[in-house]
């Protein structure tokens, strides 16, 4: 590829130097990302009890450990990228937001059909509720599923590999829609706040 910025081809030596082929291939084909001029912001691989995206456009340069909940909403719209796997507790998947890692560990929900998000996992992902589809965004698996309580669909090239134990079952839309404010905006205090309140009623 030419006319890269720096920081894209950074982000192509790191995913060449950790064997992430699986992941180079979806940010190649299903993004913009290294199709138009982006400017990444790199960040340390750490533990922490809740994370949101400090830039718009963001990558974490190993695992990202998150003891409670994850919103992917930087200042504004744009892109977290995970070079390995992503956990935590709960995820939201945040307006105009995409994530992508190699894979995706999470313990509590996954919530993945705000307005024009993506949630993308190379390799395989774990959850034990997902809430994908319903027209606005979704969980996207390249490898394998494994999800306990399933609302709507998970795109994958091979569903056999999409293992539910209990499918289409409604979860939280009137606590989860509170998280989307002033037309799609995001107050991320209040959002953290509500998210925690609807990981927990859903694991009860």
């Amino acid at each position: 590829m030419s006319d890269l910025t720096e920081s894209q081809q950074r982000l192509l030596t790191l995913l060449e130097d950790r064997g992430l082929d699986a992941l180079r291939t979806v940010l190649e084909t299903r993004t913009r990302l290294l199709r138009r001029p982006y400017a990444f912001e790199f960040e340390e691989p750490h533990k922490t009890r809740s994370f949101s995206p400090s830039a718009a456009y963001a990558v974490v340069v190993g695992d990202l450990d998150v003891d409670e909940n994850i919103i992917t909403a930087g200042p504004s719209s744009g892109a977290l990228i995970v070079l390995g796997t992503l956990r935590c507790r709960n995820i939201l998947s945040a307006p105009d937001c995409a994530t992508y890692a190699q894979a995706i560990d999470v313990s509590g929900l996954v919530y993945a059909a705000t307005q024009d998000s993506t949630l993308f996992a190379a390799a395989d992902a774990k959850a034990k509720v997902a809430y994908s589809g319903h027209g606005d965004g979704w969980l996207s698996v390249g490898g394998s599923a494994r999800i306990d309580v399933l609302d709507d669909y998970v795109e994958m090239r091979d569903e056999s590999q999409l293992h539910v134990k209990q499918p289409d079952v409604r979860a939280a839309d009137l606590v989860i829609s509170e998280l989307c404010s002033n037309d799609g905006g995001l107050d991320r205090e209040r959002a953290l706040a509500l998210f925690s309140k609807t990981g927990k009623l859903l694991m009860n």
